[in-house]
């Protein structure tokens, strides 16, 4: 597994975000208990699956840098309000009471599983500000899509900005999962 920096610089340069900006965030989710902690230089901690996400997550749904670890803190919250049967089984027998956090952890074992069993086509989307997101798979056999939405548990609704009325989509792309699962399989 590499280092929080390699981590840091892969997923600046895979996402096409400032290498400044991610660092921020990933010492946001360091201060709130979201990421491993041990060490500096060769007693660096090593990154895992979970950290990963983490970062991923802070990054797709945070409107502002300093709401990194709310925005972690918010979407692992969510639970699949539909779709979820199917893709259960792509993502190794996920529980079904599963968050988008935890899916983007799964996500990024299975990219990184020598065997990947992730389909070809994979978005992923995520609503800014607010906690909703989705995941699509396409290519799968027989034609097959299949497509999850998470929100929170408690309501199972969007949550709603109370800041105004300018909402984001930020999506991605299997490239992503991969390219990053490749940086974390590197070092295992």
């Amino acid at each position: 597994m590499p280092t929080p920096g390699e981590l840091v610089a892969v997923m600046a340069a895979t996402l096409g975000v400032p290498e400044a900006t991610v660092v921020v965030h990933d010492r946001n989710l360091v201060a709130a208990g979201f990421r491993t902690k041990h060490g500096r230089g060769r007693g660096a901690a090593q990154v895992t699956y979970r950290d990963a996400a983490c970062l991923l997550a802070a990054i797709l749904g945070s409107p502002q840098v300093r709401r990194s670890a709310d925005t972690v803190r918010n979407f692992s919250r969510t639970r699949p309000v539909r779709g979820a049967s199917g893709y259960q089984k792509l993502l190794g027998g996920i529980p079904a009471e599963h968050s988008f956090v935890d899916a983007l952890e799964a996500m990024f074992g299975a990219a990184a599983a020598e065997t990947c069993a992730l389909p070809p086509g994979i978005e992923i989307g995520v609503l800014s500000p607010g906690t909703m997101a989705d995941v699509r798979f396409s290519g799968i056999a027989d034609g097959k899509v299949v497509q999850v939405r998470y929100a929170p548990a408690s309501s199972l609704k969007r949550m709603q900005s109370p800041r105004g009325d300018l909402e984001e989509y930020r999506r991605i792309t299997g490239r992503t999962l991969h390219t990053v699962a490749a940086a974390l399989r590197m070092r295992e």
